[in-house]
């Protein structure tokens, strides 16, 4: 038995030289760092299930940022949220993303792009009443955000600076901006913190007397 042990040991030793020679490739830099790209296809937005937030109202097509892609413009759902629009009239559905703020007309809860508006049978009809379904959010809809009113449009540059320096007063905390669109003047007021509850009781005690206030969320 004696004789045996250093024959294994004499092996085992020529096994551990033969494994320390024997190296790898070295892998360029390059090779280093690429990573596998993921070509599974992107989930699609989920489109059953329990609604979580649903409206109807008025729809119509404006000329988005992105005409060519399923998006949309609403006043308080946050941004990409993903939305089933369904036209009442025709019956027609699709579902956009939520990428811009509006419409900033009354009645009106939605305005699509060229693209969506197409795919809703609303392209044609210019105005049509639809049904909004959401399924899931990125965030909380009724909760949280940022959130700001939007006032307007105003046809006299003079009426918009004088609301603008009674906001001003009244609400002294408040940053009170007036702008001019294509549209008109239009006024945003911000609360501290853009804060939701304050952004509400804002655009319940302004009275213009040209164009309305509307709760918008910023984020």
């Amino acid at each position: 038995m004696d004789s045996i042990r250093p024959i294994r040991i004499a092996a085992l030793l020529s096994l551990a030289l033969l494994a320390g020679c024997h190296h790898a490739a070295p892998r360029s830099s390059s090779q280093a760092t690429r990573r596998t790209p993921d070509l599974s296809p992107a989930p699609a937005p989920r489109s059953s299930g329990k609604v979580i937030f649903s409206e109807v109202g008025g729809a119509t097509w404006y000329h988005s940022r992105t005409p060519n892609e399923m998006t949309a413009a609403h006043k308080t759902l946050p941004f990409n949220t993903q939305v089933r629009v369904t036209n009442l009239v025709t019956g027609q559905s699709a579902t956009v993303r939520i990428n811009d703020r509006g419409p900033f007309v009354r009645g009106r809860i939605i305005d699509l792009s060229a693209a969506a508006a197409k795919a809703t049978g609303v392209y044609r009809m210019g105005l049509a009443k639809v049904k909004l379904e959401v399924f899931a959010a990125p965030a909380a809809i009724a909760t949280g955000g940022r959130w700001a009113v939007q006032i307007g449009a105003f046809s006299d540059g003079s009426e918009a600076e004088s609301l603008r320096q009674r906001l001003v007063q009244e609400f002294p905390m408040a940053n009170v901006v007036e702008y001019t669109s294509s549209t008109g003047h239009w006024l945003r007021v911000r609360p501290p913190h853009d804060n939701k509850q304050q952004a509400m009781e804002i655009a319940d005690a302004v009275s213009p007397r040209q164009g309305d206030a509307y709760l918008v969320r910023l984020d």
